[in-house]
């Protein structure tokens, strides 16, 4: 099973998920995978809530939306499994530039790849990825990546990811590419995200405008 810890089924072979560490009510809780799926013609939020999903990675891609006037840069990464497709919709925070991250150290995409949410001893949320089973480390140390920039904001001085997000934006659109060229990838005419062109151009666009915020940035 490519979804786990369900607490139900969609019939949809297409899903979205967004990675969430906080509750309806907005108190923090372990991070999970919330799924979106395709109900009568539209997108909905299910009950469902997800702790790790796997398959193979058929596409990776960049996406810029926009949310209360600023520009918000995230990425899509595409998993398959059997008859199933999975959307993960990374936005920059602290869990989704480890994953991405980690996907960067990716060398071979005919193997299961498996990202997986977790609170670390710590009390943190965290994020783990393997690939064939083995722990997929990251590829670019702290002492690698661009330095955040401290900006004042309302009168407090906070940091400004722009730099670091754009340098993964590259970094990803080069993943992309050697994805699309594998046998896997889309770009070859491999298994593909396993959704029909109308069902991904639509669920791309309703994660792209989303600026929602959900953790505290990790570099």
């Amino acid at each position: 099973m490519a979804l786990k810890n369900s607490g139900g089924n969609s019939n949809s072979t297409l899903y979205i998920l967004k990675i969430k560490t906080k509750d309806a009510t907005g108190k923090v809780v372990d991070p999970f995978f919330q799924v979106s799926a395709k109900e009568d013609g539209k997108w909905v939020v299910t009950e469902d809530t997800f702790k790790s999903v796997s398959g193979k990675l058929t596409k990776v891609e960049t996406r810029v939306g926009e949310y209360e006037g600023e520009q918000i840069l995230s990425a899509n990464i595409w998993l398959k499994d059997g008859d199933e497709a999975y959307l993960v919709d990374l936005k920059y925070t602290m869990l989704s530039r480890s994953i991405i991250n980690s996907l960067l150290n990716l060398e071979d995409f005919d193997q299961e790849i498996e990202i997986s949410l977790y609170t670390n001893k710590k009390g943190y949320a965290s994020a783990s990825v393997r690939a064939g089973g083995q722990l997929v480390d990251w590829k670019f140390g702290l002492d690698e990546l661009p330095k955040p920039e401290k900006v004042k904001f309302k009168g407090k001085e906070m940091s400004d990811f722009t730099k670091v997000d754009s340098f993964f934006q590259e970094e990803i659109k080069s993943l992309g590419e050697r994805v699309a060229s594998s046998e896997n990838g889309e770009g070859r005419g491999g298994g593909g995200s396993g959704a029909d062109d109308g069902d991904r151009g639509v669920a791309a666009a309703k994660v792209a405008g989303d600026g929602e915020e959900e953790d505290e940035p990790l570099f």
